[in-house]
């Protein structure tokens, strides 16, 4: 079966199909928010690691997601996407690590968790319909 290759998509298509419309980064977003707003609290110490190292996971998150979001093809959205799930057991990681702590409450660990675990749900979705839509595309 021949490959369909994808229509580069230009500058102007790619800024009005914009990342930042979609439900995943925003909630990525919303977590980046909430984790640089929650550490701001702790000192600047033996915490600023795990602050930093919290941050960077976030932010990881929604930076890998946003280039997936604007390629062209199935095959490296799909990349991007798993690329992106790395983040969430990490982030998962860091926010138990900073409760059991006491860097944050348990009700702000939950809230993150809950948030990275939908991210996860989320990213898991896209790559699942990314590779039916691959799969279609080859059969026709």
């Amino acid at each position: 079966m021949e490959q369909v290759a994808a229509t580069p998509r230009t500058y102007q298509q790619k800024r009005d199909w914009d990342f930042r419309n979609l439900n995943i980064w925003k909630e990525g977003h919303a977590v980046v928010l909430r984790i640089f707003e929650m550490t701001k609290r702790w000192q600047r110490d033996e915490t600023t690691d795990l602050a930093a190292d919290l941050c960077h996971a976030a932010v990881g998150f929604t930076t890998t997601m946003a280039r997936a979001l604007v390629k062209n093809g199935h095959k490296e959205k799909i990349q991007g996407y798993e690329s992106a799930t790395i983040f969430i057991p990490e982030l998962e990681n860091l926010i138990m690590i900073a409760r059991d702590l006491g860097y944050c409450t348990p009700s702000e660990a939950d809230d993150i968790r809950y948030r990275a675990e939908t991210l996860g749900k989320m990213t898991y979705g896209l790559i699942k319909a990314s590779k039916i839509k691959m799969q279609q595309n080859q059969e026709k």
